[in-house]
């Protein structure tokens, strides 16, 4: 950067001001993420700003550095807290700039629509190193077409799968052959297709083979929604180790079934012709075994879906409980090969828990192969009158988020820009678009800007952000272990508070109380920094309960010795 400075002086003249835009966005639960790759996402912020913050003060001439920070560093990012704790360090530097150095800002914007780390386009490698797979999807495509909830094209949970594999072979340079190993799926938002959808899956890769995905959704140009995330691996050694059974015995003397829900059961789903595909179901208590089969007609879907989405659907759908179930979360999935055109399926449906499904299967060809094995695939009851994706980002009146949802465009980036490099502000600065801003009513003491009130709504306003800062604090003590009615108490308090309820009781469920996929990661991150111990999202599909969910906590540090 030196070199760089010297060369512009030797060109230029002078070097009068310095922007710092790079980043690297990083992705996925922290628990499925290595050292390296946090280092990656802390490495463009905190050394760049560092090496910057030196240049900027050895070198004559310079007047103003400014930091791209982002809001991330203000409301946290679910997925991303590392990408979040690099901002804040950008803010941290600005705030504590010494007198005397070139005028230092660091402003926490929103996505800048179209460009930036909101407009990666998928066909060129990802900024932190990673690669971007797309593929498009429109409304009067069989794939969602034929899967409607309440009259809406819906993309199937099974399709996740195919995606992810199809990204991973086609991208990631995997072989055909190769098992390809899914882990911690969670969807956090389901896909519906009311238009022409552009859909991307990043491999940001974790180790040799091994990749953190995470597939997104954009519709007419408008930054893309991560709608999934998974963990996914390559795993030559597992093909010596591929499951076989001969499919002529598997529910050979059990009664003959109906297969999906209990007769009579009513659902919200609408399904075209290719989910007709189960040909005869067999069933033992809770095992189901179903022989499937697309029809003649529909085998040329083969050669694009390497999952077929409905073949696994179905084949995960043997035997379900009375309502509608939307997808979740899926523990473990290994694709051995392509599902063939007639498989033969195993299910085994888990004991139920209120308000959701989790079943385990084994897909086998007509050779007795296994082609796909899957643990742990979890559905949630699905709960209110319209399956519309849920609303985010609304301002609270206790607590607005800043710059949460809406972005801006590039030129409202350019003019807000242009405005803080003109105008004297303070060394950290929140950009709010004006459609997120709340009015509040102006005082003697908390006047605004007549444009902040939404006046002036094609450009965003600079909010000025005095945090407390925490600098020098010294280090949370571990909490000591807790009494088990005390850690029970603890938990319903954390309950409540990350769902917003009122009275919460200890046998009460948290999906039955309205917890979701983001809830249940605020939810375990919360009771990680309670009780000093690894917590995570499947952790509360196994313990649902306040009471459950204590026992879970105090053995775990029971076993860590604390």
């Amino acid at each position: 950067m030196r070199g760089v400075f010297d060369a512009l002086r030797a060109r230029y003249g002078a070097v009068h001001g310095v922007l710092h835009t790079a980043g690297v966005a990083g992705g996925g639960l922290l628990r499925t993420r290595s050292r390296a790759d946090m280092e990656a996402v802390l490495a463009a912020k905190v050394t760049g700003t560092l090496v910057l913050r030196e240049l900027v003060a050895a070198t004559p001439g310079v007047r103003f550095l400014t930091l791209f920070s982002s809001r991330a560093a203000l409301n946290g990012l679910l997925g991303s807290a590392d990408y979040a704790a690099a901002n804040a360090f950008m803010d941290a530097v600005a705030v504590g700039t010494p007198p005397g150095a070139p005028v230092t800002v660091s402003v926490n914007w929103p996505a800048w629509h179209g460009i930036g780390m909101a407009g990666t386009t998928p066909d060129h490698p990802a900024p932190d190193g990673g690669t971007h797979w797309r593929t498009g999807i429109a409304p009067d495509d069989w794939l969602v077409a034929e899967h409607r909830l309440q009259g809406q094209a819906l993309l199937p949970g099974a399709a996740y799968f195919d995606l992810l594999v199809r990204a991973v072979r086609e991208a990631g340079g995997a072989d055909d052959l190769d098992p390809v190993v899914i882990e911690d799926l969670m969807l956090s938002e389901p896909l519906f297709v009311a238009e022409p959808t552009d859909i991307t899956v990043t491999l940001t890769q974790a180790a040799e083979g091994a990749w953190h995905a995470t597939v997104l959704a954009a519709t007419g140009g408008a930054p893309p929604t991560a709608h999934a995330r998974a963990r996914v691996r390559v795993d030559r050694a597992l093909t010596a180790d591929r499951p076989g059974t001969d499919p002529a015995t598997l529910g050979a003397g059990w009664p003959a079934v109906t297969p999906g829900a209990p007769e009579g059961a009513t659902t919200e789903f609408v399904f075209g012709e290719r989910f007709n595909c189960v040909r005869a179901a067999h069933r033992e208590t809770e095992v189901t075994v179903g022989r499937l089969e697309l029809a003649a007609e529909h085998l040329a879907d083969l050669d694009t879906h390497p999952v077929h989405p409905v073949l696994l659907d179905r084949s995960l759908a043997l035997n379900l409980p009375a309502g509608d179930f939307v997808p979740f979360t899926c523990r473990r999935a290994v694709v051995y090969g392509e599902l063939p055109g007639r498989l033969t399926a195993r299910m085994v449906r888990r004991p139920e828990r209120t308000g959701r499904s989790t079943v385990d299967a084994e897909l086998y060809d007509d050779l007795g192969r296994a082609v796909v094995v899957v643990s742990g695939y979890t559905k949630i009851a699905l709960t209110g009158e319209t399956p519309a994706p849920a609303v985010r980002g609304l301002p609270s009146p206790e607590a607005p988020p800043i710059g949460l949802t809406s972005g801006i465009t590039l030129d409202e980036g350019i003019d807000a820009l242009m405005r803080l490099l003109t105008e004297h502000v303070p060394a950290q600065v929140a950009v709010v678009p004006a459609a997120e801003w709340t009015p509040v009513a102006p005082d003697a003491t908390n006047a605004l800007p007549e444009e902040a009130h939404g006046t002036r709504a094609a450009a965003p306003e600079a909010v000025v952000v005095r945090p407390e800062s925490a600098v020098g604090a010294e280090p949370a003590p571990r909490p000591p272990a807790p009494d088990p009615d005390d850690a029970v108490c603890a938990v319903v308090r954390l309950l409540g508070e990350t769902l917003g309820a009122g009275e919460i009781k200890p046998d009460d469920d948290f999906f039955a109380l309205g917890g979701d996929s983001l809830t249940a990661v605020q939810l375990a991150s919360r009771l990680q920094d309670r009780f000093g111990v690894a917590v995570s999202v499947a952790d509360l599909f196994d313990a649902p309960t306040p009471a459950a969910l204590a026992e879970v906590v105090v053995a775990r540090r029971q076993e860590a010795g604390a």
